[in-house]
């Protein structure tokens, strides 16, 4: 009766293995990944009618132009907006995993090529990530308010009136000399970067080089 038992357990642990497999292979099956578009510096990228995480994010009026990449250090970075190191220790008190080190500074043009003012469409930044292969980097806040005081409050949300455009600089940063850290300043510059617009459903980004 024992054994009966034991071959029926196996059996129905088989039974359910088996049914696993086919429910994730089915699964699977009926997920397709999206098409990528990749597009040069200097090309004007329109958004459409594709989004990153929802579909409320849809801006199909605006277009995006990366016009210039630099990597350069903080202090290098503070000095183009009239900060010396001694403000360093004021906007970063204090050196902790979000201490950007090193700043990949992208300069972007957001135009609004529609024709009608529109109050549910605009454009979210902070979903701009920077990827490489194998990692991505992010916005820093405090950068990004220090290079566009023309943001009112550091907002990375906004809307453009039709027929109006506006440059804006993204602040990527990175460490290389933290404990945590696996990337260099080198593995930074020459790696292939993309300025990721929108995920789904097709993905579009743009090949970033420093220049």
């Amino acid at each position: 009766m024992k054994k009966k038992y034991k071959y029926a357990v196996i059996f129905g642990a088989a039974a359910v293995a088996v049914a696993l497999v086919v429910r994730i292979r089915w699964v699977n099956a009926d997920r397709h990944e999206a098409p990528v578009e990749t597009y040069a510096m200097g090309e004007e990228v329109a958004l459409e009618d594709n989004y990153t995480l929802e579909e409320y994010e849809i801006a199909e009026d605006y277009v995006i132009t990366v016009n210039s990449a630099k990597v350069s250090s903080l202090e290098e970075f503070l000095e183009k907006y009239g900060y010396t190191a001694a403000d360093i220790d004021t906007l970063f008190p204090a050196k902790d995993m979000t201490y950007p080190e090193m700043v990949y500074d992208v300069n972007i043009t957001v135009k609004n090529v529609g024709t009608e003012e529109r109050e549910d469409v605009g454009i979210n930044l902070s979903f701009y990530d920077l990827m490489a292969i194998d990692y991505k980097l992010q916005i820093n806040d405090t950068l990004y308010t220090v290079a566009n005081p023309h943001m009112e409050n550091g907002t990375q949300i906004f809307r453009l009136k039709p027929h109006s455009e506006m440059t804006i600089e993204l602040p990527y940063y990175f460490s290389v000399s933290a404990p945590y850290s696996y990337l260099t300043t080198d593995e930074v510059k020459s790696g292939d970067m993309y300025l990721v617009l929108t995920m789904y459903p097709t993905e579009k980004r743009i090949l970033v080089r420093e220049k």
